[in-house]
Parts: C-alpha cells; sequence; structure tokens
C-alpha cells in the first residue's frame, strides 16, 4: 500500500476529520462513477428498508441505523453518535458497528427488554447500495418522512470503528 492512500484511524470528533473525509472519499471513488442526490432512483418494489431509531439510555442519545442485507434473517446496525443530519455528516460522524438486530426493529418504538432504554423512529425508508466492500461503503437512503439524504459513504476505521460522511457536502 502506497503511503498516500494509507488509512488513518481517527477520534471521534478529531480536528483532521473534516479534511480527511474528503481525500478518503476521493481516494476510495477513483474507480467509479459517484452518484449525486438528485441522480436517486425512486423507491422499487423488492429494494432493502432502512431505520434510523433514536436511542435513549442511561440519560444518553445515540442513533441506531440498520438496514436490510440480502439472504441475512437480520438487519445490519451501526450506532451513529450524532444525529444523521446533512450538516452532522458533511462533517463526519463517528460509527460503531454492532451486533446484528431482529428485523422487527425496522418498525418498532417503544422500551427495549433488560433497562436498555427506549427508541423512537427517527427515519426509515429504502436503502440502494452503490458500492459496498470490506472496508468502505457507500450508499443513497430514500426517506418515506421525506428527510434529505445526501449520499453517504461509511469508511472502515479498524475494530468495530467506522467513520460516516457525505462527501459532496464536505466541499461546498
Amino acid at each position: 500500500m502506497r503511503p498516500s492512500s494509507r488509512i488513518i484511524p481517527l477520534l471521534a470528533h478529531d480536528d483532521r476529520e473534516e479534511a480527511f473525509a474528503p481525500r478518503c472519499y476521493a481516494l476510495a471513488m477513483s474507480s467509479t462513477k459517484h452518484e449525486r442526490e438528485d441522480q436517486k432512483p425512486a423507491p422499487s418494489k423488492g429494494a432493502r428498508r432502512y431505520v434510523i431509531q433514536r436511542h435513549h439510555y442511561a440519560g444518553m442519545i445515540h442513533y441506531d441505523f440498520m438496514f436490510e442485507v440480502p439472504g441475512k434473517e437480520r438487519l445490519r446496525t451501526f450506532q451513529l453518535t450524532d444525529e444523521p443530519t446533512p450538516d452532522f455528516c458533511s462533517r463526519g460522524i463517528s460509527a460503531r458497528e454492532i451486533a446484528w438486530h431482529r428485523k422487527e426493529y425496522l418498525s418498532y418504538e417503544g422500551e427495549i427488554s433488560g433497562d436498555r432504554g427506549r427508541v423512537g423512529i427517527w427515519d426509515l425508508g429504502q436503502i440502494r447500495l452503490v458500492r459496498e466492500e470490506e472496508r468502505f461503503i457507500e450508499l443513497n437512503l430514500i426517506s418515506v418522512r421525506e428527510r434529505p439524504h445526501p449520499p453517504w459513504v461509511m469508511h472502515f476505521r479498524g475494530g468495530t470503528d467506522w467513520f460516516l460522511f457525505t462527501p459532496e457536502l464536505s466541499w461546498k
């Protein structure tokens, strides 16, 4: 691996994240066509579903991003440190991959067993994976609540840590 394309693990809210995200995206996307938000496909029958839940636990709030994976009975799940608004995504959000969840969570709101807090649906809809590799995921979210979601890029940082960002907004 060339030194210039090395992935540098960063801590949450590190000052270097803002500069890192566009560079990281440019390296990862150099061999593929990037689809802009205005090129998102219309929702189609049989598309994969996603949900973003606001999770209150022990006086703190985080967001759980879950989506269907073909052939799997459970939802791939990431815990996000911040609300995934376009503003936060343009600066980057630390994410942690956690245990896959049951598909019932696609529509569940309420208390979680074992005193693990309460969840409410912040957003839900359909997901289109543009590109998925071991250390990189690019996706489009089509919200049924009409929340704005520019394309998301998730980059693996090591262990269970990922970095989620919206490269188009990072360059404005």
